[in-house]
């Protein structure tokens, strides 16, 4: 009988940016050895982030990066949620839009807006509508960022509505299966923010780096 295929995995690496790394020479973060890019877009609302915009958004693409984009939800009371999808969206646009072999958005979970904290299932309703507005709009389910914030303050529910896993976790790799929130349990994590004080060519500041450890077609499936 023929030998199975063996199974490649591959480990890819990228920052993801905000204000807080206001210029960015993506040629650089490419040629440094990183294979993705994640900028951050709005925050909440009527707070688009001040780098982002049509050149950061194209040069991450010219560079030969997968570029992706978040947007910090700032779930509270009185805000609707398809608020701030409608926003998130409408800032990407301007910048270009999605594109075939983009990331699907992320859903960046981990505080509560000015207005007050929800409570554990209020928050999660609140994520719900945000990520069935998205699917909506997009077609695709998105990735939601999250760990400490998913597992405490909104009681670590086990539903993880069909969106794979960015997990913030400053910790050794041997420690990650105790952080992951119960929802994604079974799948585990799809990417994985490891610091948020790495250093990047191309980016002076410190900044925010994940991984991403399976193989190909998995992280494909992160694409549009």
């Amino acid at each position: 009988m023929p030998k199975p295929t063996p199974v490649v995995t591959v480990t890819l690496t990228g920052p993801d940016v905000s204000l807080n790394q206001p210029d960015v020479d993506w040629q650089r973060v490419r040629a440094g050895g990183h294979t993705f890019g994640i900028a951050k877009v709005t925050d909440g609302l009527g707070s688009p982030d001040p780098a982002f915009g049509k050149a950061r958004w194209k040069a991450m693409s010219d560079a030969g990066l997968v570029r992706g984009a978040y947007h910090f939800g700032r779930p509270q009371r009185g805000r609707d949620p398809k608020a701030e999808v409608a926003e998130f969206l409408a800032t990407l646009r301007a910048a270009g839009g999605l594109a075939a072999g983009d990331l699907v958005p992320v859903l960046d979970i981990e505080a509560y807006g000015k207005a007050g904290k929800l409570s554990p299932a209020q928050t999660m309703d609140w994520v719900r509508v945000w990520v069935a507005e998205l699917r909506r709009r997009v077609g695709r389910q998105p990735i939601i960022y999250t760990g400490a914030f998913w597992r405490d303050a909104m009681g670590n529910p086990a539903d993880n509505l069909g969106c794979p896993l960015w997990l913030s976790a400053y910790v050794q790799e041997k420690e990650l299966p105790k952080l992951v929130p119960v929802a994604w349990k079974v799948q585990g994590h799809s990417l994985w923010q490891h610091t948020s004080k790495g250093t990047c060519p191309g980016i002076a500041e410190p900044c925010d780096l994940s991984r991403f450890v399976g193989t190909q077609a998995r992280f494909d499936a992160l694409r549009i």
